[in-house]
């Protein structure tokens, strides 16, 4: 028998569900209060209902996947369908729904169903205009550049909507929240709940174990996807320049789905030269990751500067900063601030190859300043960026949707 809470329903839809942080922080925060239901995609082997972690986990089975434009089609009815029979037989008050291309039919639905109804933004997908994307897209329907660019901007009309019509709009960053705010949304309606780390589930990780993994190595660490907008090839070309001063620096790539951008990679630093110089690990657990973070010297995120990357902020600084690593950033918007506000490394200008490598040769030589980035980094993230002052928000958030 369910408590007498307000039963919400979270909306993933095409995404599975674990693992997913910035989710399992929200909803770690939310059953406190609310029952919560959350919709997710179901990969093989998984239930169709499962309880977890003190949530109720729904998952549907994705039509259509390898065919992509019909799949776009039946899946929103599939969705609409679902979501009359959870909304119906849970007694759901509230919808949460993370971002798009499926938040604008969930919205809708709210709307005329008479819910409440939160827009999560994770990310801006219906900025993804850069070529990377329009290239994928064109790539998977076999359709020329033409439709790749009314795709994006179906995707961003689809944004602009599903803010208009959302009791409340989620950002993580203040930037997008500017940019939400030139569209023509309230600010009154935009809350911003950033990426931060949560130090409850960080403090296992601060115990340092001996290195065994790239011993006398200075290790350089990206951790994350391996999108073209993400700035790998960067830190790829800034090796060369690195090595031939000091052939001790190691970058250590950790994650990706894609092995087509992964082969891209490898390709880019055998073409260079730099091949031993790097090691990729392929996609590994939460906890690896943070391991991994762990045992590096610095942690770069070295983004290219495109509107998505200045519209949103990863996890991974927030967490490097409170494992005591100095991050080294380019200059997109969010990172750049958080950065240069807190001391807690170096910034380089996106794409640059040439001045990575001049700020990361800088820190090799020089302990005492990255002790002192470290020190500032974690400091931050016990004062300001963590999930217990953003978690707060979106508490205060439900509260005030009633």
């Amino acid at each position: 028998m369910l408590k007498a809470k307000t039963n919400v329903l979270m909306v993933l839809f095409d995404q599975p569900f674990p693992p997913d942080i910035r989710v399992e922080k929200e909803v770690t925060t939310l059953k406190k209060n609310y029952n919560i239901f959350l919709l997710a995609s179901r990969r093989k082997s998984e239930a169709h209902f499962e309880a977890y972690k003190g949530i109720y986990v729904l998952r549907m089975d994705w039509p259509f996947k390898k065919i992509r434009i019909l799949s776009y089609v039946v899946a929103r009815v599939a969705l609409l369908i679902k979501l009359i029979l959870i909304t119906s037989e849970y007694n759901v008050k509230l919808l949460h729904v993370h971002d798009l291309p499926y938040a604008l039919p969930v919205i809708v639905f709210a709307k005329i169903s008479r819910r409440k109804v939160v827009f999560d933004m994770h990310e801006p997908i219906g900025m993804y205009a850069h070529e990377s994307e329009i290239g994928r897209f064109r790539e998977e329907a076999g359709v020329r550049t033409q439709l790749g660019r009314l795709w994006v901007f179906y995707m961003s009309l689809s944004e602009l909507l599903a803010c208009k019509l959302a009791t409340a709009v989620i950002v993580v960053v203040e930037e997008n929240a500017e940019r939400v705010i030139h569209l023509g949304i309230p600010k009154t309606k935009i809350v911003v709940v950033s990426n931060t780390a949560d130090p409850e589930r960080l403090k296992r990780f601060e115990k340092k174990t001996p290195r065994k993994f790239l011993e006398n190595k200075f290790i350089v660490s990206y951790i994350g996807g391996f999108g073209y907008h993400r700035g790998i090839d960067t830190l790829i070309r800034a090796l060369p320049l690195i090595v031939k001063q000091k052939p001790h620096v190691h970058l250590l790539i950790v994650g990706g789905h894609s092995p087509t951008e992964r082969k891209d990679l490898e390709n880019l630093s055998e073409q260079l030269g730099v091949r031993e110089h790097v090691t990729f690990t392929g996609w590994v657990s939460f906890d690896k990751a943070m391991e991994y973070i762990q045992i590096s010297d610095l942690s770069a995120i070295p983004y290219h500067n495109t509107p998505l990357t200045n519209a949103t902020v990863p996890h991974k600084i927030f967490q490097a900063m409170y494992l005591k690593k100095p991050v080294l950033v380019s200059d997109v918007k969010p990172l750049k601030r958080i950065v240069k506000e807190t001391g807690c490394g170096l910034i380089f200008q996106a794409g640059n190859y040439s001045q990575l490598a001049n700020v990361i040769l800088k820190l090799v030589d020089n302990p005492k300043l990255m002790e002192e980035m470290s020190k500032r980094g974690r400091k931050s993230v016990e004062n300001k960026y963590n999930w217990r002052i953003d978690g707060a928000k979106l508490l205060q958030l439900y509260s005030e949707l009633g």
